[in-house]
């Protein structure tokens, strides 16, 4: 996207397809709503004597990427930022909502934005600026002080905008950064807040003494956990009980979240749990269900009229047993089911997931990596090197994560691996900014172009390395052992 001149955009908006060509040009696309409100803005600073070139250097709805928050004016400047929301209807409590959740994105750039909603009314030819002040209070100001705004902000010509902004600053999780996401200091994409409005109905609206079951699905960075648990939390500050069963190890999130009094439990012990107290029960990472669990569960809800939430990522398996059950066909075939997917994906580094993508089949050469540096890939060719690295690595900027060990048998890649806390299990629906992983000499690719291991284990190795793998958010640091297939995939994709 580039900047424009306001001024020579409204000059030229007449121009047809000229002007079209100019727009397409600049790959900006604003709404006919948006260029009257220009025109509106311009006239009505028509006697604050603002030279033509104090108007360069706009963005034009500009859009978060990966995050999708468009503003409709942006400007950067070097002594502060300048964002500005057109509306042709005056709501002031719409108006100041809307400047809170846009300071919530752009507190994250390096200087201060000052704030600023210019309002018009074309039939009653009434036009007001508001600026929301350091205390979130909407302010009414002149067309004076709005032009000493725009004349004394430094333009940054230079800036590249979208270096600004990291996705991951905008992502809360419940486990990982639970205070926040009690204090609910993040915000729900546009899908998230359409899918939860539409969730929340069915069950405001659902009859009395009947069940209902609803699937929420989403691939991993799509938000689905914090989607999930914004539910839990919206419907318990409702005064409705809920009962959260997740299917995995209880983390230190989860641990949190009860002792603030949510009613979590652990698969293990969902019989225990299960019982007609509770209006919602949710069903977290329902893909790990076993089959005999899914039937008593749903069994239960029938019998007890209450309402149901699958939430699960049919690609998170971690045990043969698992993708055979398929628990995810048992739950689509629930009569009447209220199904709902995710599809913006918002966590994921683009580049990293791109790298995913081609680090499991060998034979995706359509991807486009741009290799910013947040891939590191390591090579050591025996396991005494391996291991004095792992025992060496800062634990305070890396998070390491190993494939879960059998109870049963010792396996190859608990060699590695003994100085490493967390599993696969243990990471279930958390994220990180930085994640350190092994790939052994077992890992290669088959006659098909897929990953896969060359020894049994309990687990599967190709799902667990593909859920720790998606645990990242920033960094990704590959430590590989003697594998040098994997190690010539990696820089295919990264040169």
């Amino acid at each position: 996207m580039k900047t424009v001149n306001l001024l020579s955009l409204i000059q030229m908006s007449s121009l047809g397809e000229i002007f079209n060509n100019f727009l397409a040009l600049s790959n900006i696309n604003p709404k006919e709503q948006e260029i009257e409100g220009i025109r509106n803005l311009i006239k009505n600073l028509d006697n604050e004597k603002i030279t033509a070139n104090q108007y360069d250097d706009f963005y034009i709805g500009y859009t978060i990427p990966q995050i999708g928050k468009e503003f409709d004016l942006l400007r950067l400047g070097k002594n502060f930022h300048l964002n500005i929301e057109l509306k042709s209807e005056q709501d002031l409590n719409e108006i100041k909502i809307q400047l809170i959740r846009n300071k919530f994105y752009l507190e994250f750039l390096d200087v201060e934005t000052c704030y600023i909603t210019f309002a018009y009314n074309k039939e009653n030819k009434t036009f007001h600026f508001y600026q929301l002040n350091q205390d979130n209070d909407l302010v009414e100001i002149t067309p004076t002080d709005f032009a000493k705004l725009l004349k004394s902000q430094i333009i940054d010509r230079n800036a590249l905008i979208d270096t600004k902004f990291i996705p991951s600053n905008y992502l809360v999780s419940p486990f990982n950064s639970t205070e926040n996401f009690l204090q609910q200091k993040y915000f729900l994409t546009q899908n998230q807040e359409q899918i939860k409005k539409k969730i929340e109905n069915l069950i405001n609206t659902n009859p009395a003494n009947t069940s209902l079951f609803i699937s929420l699905t989403g691939i991993a960075g799509t938000g689905k956990t914090l989607l999930t648990y914004d539910i839990a939390h919206s419907f318990q500050k409702n005064t409705m009980k809920i009962l959260i069963l997740h299917c995995g190890i209880l983390n230190d999130g989860h641990l949190l979240l009860k002792e603030k009094g949510w009613n979590i439990s652990s698969i293990k012990y969902f019989s225990q749990s299960l019982n007609n107290d509770f209006d919602i029960i949710i069903i977290d990472e329902a893909q790990r269900l076993s089959t005999k669990q899914f039937n008593e569960i749903k069994q239960a809800i029938t019998n007890n009229n209450q309402k149901c939430i699958f939430a699960f990522d049919k690609q998170q398996t971690l045990s043969n047993k698992e993708k055979l059950n398929d628990i995810t066909s048992l739950i689509n075939q629930i009569p009447n089911i209220r199904s709902f997917s995710l599809t913006d994906k918002v966590r994921t580094n683009k580049e990293i997931a791109n790298f995913i993508k081609g680090i499991f089949n060998n034979r995706r050469n359509d991807l486009s990596i741009c290799n910013d540096g947040n891939i590191e890939i390591i090579y050591f060719n025996n396991l005494d090197t391996i291991n004095n690295y792992i025992q060496n690595i800062d634990n305070s900027e890396w998070e390491m994560i190993k494939f879960t060990p059998s109870q049963y048998n010792a396996e190859y890649h608990q060699e590695y691996s003994k100085n490493i806390s967390n599993t696969s299990h243990k990471v279930i629906g958390q994220e990180f900014d930085n994640v350190a992983l092994i790939i052994d000499d077992f890992f290669t690719y088959d006659t098909n172009g897929n990953l896969t291991y060359l020894q049994n284990t309990y687990y599967n190795p190709i799902q667990m390395l593909f859920q720790n793998i998606t645990r990242v958010r920033k960094k990704l640091k590959l430590l590989l052992i003697n594998n040098p297939v994997i190690l010539e995939r990696c820089i295919q994709l990264l040169k």
